[in-house]
């Protein structure tokens, strides 16, 4: 993701996860033709989330002495609840004949700070040979880990493995639940840099009283990541007064430790009355301010 210009995840549909997010949005959205202002109806609700993930380059290494050569390679992405798994066909001897090797792995994702576990399971066939290991590794964000898959006198088969954090979007489709009146709300972003603030970019979201909706970006790497995840439910409506569950969660760069983010707040407030959301960290402050305005 480009840092420059700001765009976070849900500004504009840029990606393929920003599709899915508007045509999901869109899919809930389509109450609004039908039934008149006010009146709840029942629809299936619809949600992107963004799942936690692992992402490993793995590298087929073909040690015999001093001499080591790249057989292939591959990239899974996995996690605790879908396993990633792939067969790569690796050429054996000079007469043609190749083998084959079965990789299974899923993986606990880390972050900067706590390392990945990864779950690997492998097995080599060749010449009528089938050798299997299974390994708990723990890798750390951008880092490498050689594990050994098989050996005989000639020769060792290594996999070189690269983990790194990544998240991809889930479309989750519920049963069918009551929904109340349609609220729009508008997100102003604003960079806070100690006593200056910057205003950024302006976003609508549109949900239902009782259903959330949900704006997040992502940017920098290593120790200069950023990761805010705002999570909105609009509670209820009383005539012009909307109350309206906020949850923060994420991490900002922090001296010496980097700041968590989990924070959940209910802001009360009058139809087109602006709340304002600060996360920030360190000395002068640095970090976002969201303002946050109900239109129903």
């Amino acid at each position: 993701m480009s840092d420059s210009p700001f765009r976070p995840p849900g500004a504009c549909p840029s990606d393929h996860s920003d599709r899915l997010l508007a045509h999901a949005r869109r899919l809930v959205a389509s109450g609004l033709v039908v039934f008149p202002m006010g009146v709840a109806v029942a629809t299936s609700a619809y949600s992107v989330k963004h799942e936690p993930i692992v992402s490993l380059r793995i590298d087929v290494l073909d040690v015999r002495g001093d001499r080591t050569e790249t057989l292939g390679s591959h990239e899974l992405a996995v996690s605790l609840r879908t396993a990633g798994r792939t067969k790569l066909d690796i050429p054996w001897d000079a007469s043609g004949t190749v083998a084959t090797i079965e990789i299974d792995a899923t993986a606990t994702p880390g972050d900067e700070v706590t390392p990945h576990r990864v779950t690997l399971h492998t097995a080599v066939v060749a010449q009528g040979r089938r050798v299997v290991s299974n390994r708990e590794l723990v890798i750390r964000e951008a880092g490498t880990q050689l594990v050994a898959i098989y050996e005989d006198d000639s020769r060792r088969l290594v996999l070189a493995i690269r983990a790194e954090a990544d998240s991809r979007p889930l479309l989750e489709v519920t049963d069918p639940v009551p929904v109340g009146e349609p609220v729009r709300l508008r997100i102003e972003v604003e960079r806070v840099e100690g006593e200056r603030v910057v205003p950024l970019e302006t976003n609508s979201l549109h949900t239902f009283v009782g259903q959330s909706v949900e704006y997040s970006f992502r940017r920098g790497a290593g120790s200069s990541a950023e990761s805010v995840v705002l999570i909105l439910i609009p509670e209820r409506l009383a005539g012009e007064v909307a109350e309206i569950s906020v949850e923060v969660t994420g991490s900002l760069p922090g001296d010496p430790d980097r700041l968590l983010l989990a924070r959940r707040e209910t802001i009360v407030s009058t139809r087109g009355a602006a709340s304002a959301l600060t996360v920030v960290s360190g000395e002068p402050a640095a970090g976002y301010r969201f303002r946050i305005t109900p239109e129903f």
